[in-house]
């Protein structure tokens, strides 16, 4: 049975649809709106009013959509970023925005969530990572430096 589910945010707007195969779920992903810093994904920085998809069939378990950027995790477990990057929320090591999806080069990840400017990202492994702007700590650091990579927050003992 496919599902559909849609989540509505800032920038991008998000549209997801499931389908349950070897009892996982698995999410298509559907982008539209605002794209002047390549949010949506596509490869431009076209606006677009239609969904357009990202990815192949049933690629994603998660996703997360901060103000103009994008987060996910798809179904081996690796981690995807696209959009805005001037406060280095991607993670890839730059401050240059990514109009399509840039896969981090660390697997095996759980949850994701994007917020305004900074990126928090959790491992299988219960390790918190994050990256973006810090200048009132929220990337958990214990400073307010900025961050252009995925920094170790600690650790989930639980």
């Amino acid at each position: 049975m496919i599902k559909w589910i849609f989540i509505l945010l800032f920038l991008p707007l998000l549209f997801l649809n499931n389908t349950k195969l070897n009892s996982n779920t698995y999410y298509n992903v559907y982008t539209w709106g605002g794209n002047f810093n390549g949010q949506l994904g596509d490869g431009t920085n076209n606006n677009s009013n239609i969904p357009i998809k990202i990815g192949t069939k049933y690629d994603w378990i998660q996703v997360s959509s901060g103000i103009e950027h994008c987060v996910a995790i798809d179904k081996n477990t690796e981690l995807w970023v696209w959009g805005r990057n001037t406060d280095r929320q991607l993670g890839v090591g730059t401050n240059n925005n990514s109009n399509i999806p840039k896969k981090i080069n660390i697997s095996v990840w759980k949850k994701v969530l994007a917020e305004e400017y900074f990126t928090v990202d959790l491992k299988n492994d219960g390790t918190l990572w994050s990256t973006g702007y810090n200048a009132n700590g929220q990337l958990g650091l214990g400073n307010n430096n900025n961050n252009n990579t995925l920094q170790l927050i600690g650790i989930d003992n639980d």
